[in-house]
């Protein structure tokens, strides 16, 4: 596996929603370490976050970003579980 460049990952922490189609391309993506999809999946949980907050200030941006915030919880979990299995 070839690393990819810091400003790669930087970019790809900063807006994951643009970088990967879904929560689960991150825990996918071969080119990233576990501790670079943690990274990645808890910046867009942050910015799932931020955006249940606007929803529930009256913004109304509607169901997809529930579901977007509960996929990534999701894939949060699944990488949790998978690095625990690795370990035994």
């Amino acid at each position: 596996m070839v690393p990819l460049p810091h400003d790669t990952i930087e970019e790809m922490r900063k807006a994951p929603g643009a970088a990967f189609e879904s929560p689960g391309a991150v825990l996918d993506d071969g080119r990233l370490d576990d501790a670079q999809r943690r990274q990645i999946l808890e910046a867009w949980l942050h910015d799932c976050r931020e955006l249940a907050v606007a929803d529930g200030e009256g913004m109304a941006l509607g169901a997809r970003s529930a579901t977007r915030l509960q996929e990534v919880e999701d894939a949060l979990v699944a990488l949790e579980a998978r690095q625990e299995q690795a370990k035994q």
